[in-house]
């Protein structure tokens, strides 16, 4: 299970679907970190600095052949100190960049265990945040998905994340009917949720 500090992280995607196949139709992914996610789609994704393809630009038009050698000539070591300090400009920080060279994850993300993957908006982006984060429409995803590990993910939201205390041997498995009356009483009677017998 993806944790860190007992706070265990979700993966959502956000891309075409629904009855209408519309973008932002949003799926439960399962339960990875940031990191799993982008080392899943690695294959799409480079490494590189947040601001070198604007400096690139910029050297280019300028045709300044000699900065731009040594701009890539730092760039095939990942060490641009002699870049910046011989004229003054900064890289920035590593990114990930699709083939393109649009930045696809920023580098406040870059080593975090939640962030956001944007391919292409709301038709192709991976979301991972922490399962205690989520909201009413995320929860109802994860518990109308038949995803492996939702309803342990739905079980933790509710056993970390609530006041509530629910036996979850005797629960009648409306997780989504359970969320709904959770989000919008704040008053649940648990029992109303288990099985007769």
């Amino acid at each position: 299970m993806a944790a860190t500090e007992n706070k265990t992280v979700v993966h959502f995607h956000i891309g075409r679907g629904g009855h209408f196949n519309n973008a932002g139709h949003r799926t439960f992914e399962g339960i990875a970190d940031f990191q799993e996610v982008i080392l899943e789609h690695s294959d799409n994704l480079f490494y590189d600095r947040e601001n070198y393809y604007s400096i690139l630009k910029d050297l280019e038009d300028r045709n300044l052949t000699n900065l731009i050698e040594l701009l890539e000539s730092c760039k095939d070591r990942d060490y641009f100190g002699d870049f910046e300090a011989k004229t003054g400009l900064s890289v920035g920080k590593p990114v990930h960049t699709d083939s393109n060279g649009k930045i696809i994850v920023d580098a406040e993300s870059f080593d975090s265990l939640v962030g956001t993957l944007n391919w292409d908006y709301g038709y192709d982006t991976d979301v991972c945040k922490y399962l205690e984060d989520c909201n009413k429409r995320e929860l109802l995803t994860i518990a109308n998905s038949n995803t492996w590990k939702s309803e342990d993910a739905i079980q933790e939201y509710f056993d970390k994340s609530t006041d509530l205390s629910i036996d979850w041997s005797l629960f009648n498995g409306e997780y989504a009917d359970l969320v709904e009356e959770y989000f919008n009483s704040r008053s649940v009677d648990v029992t109303d949720f288990y099985n007769e017998d």
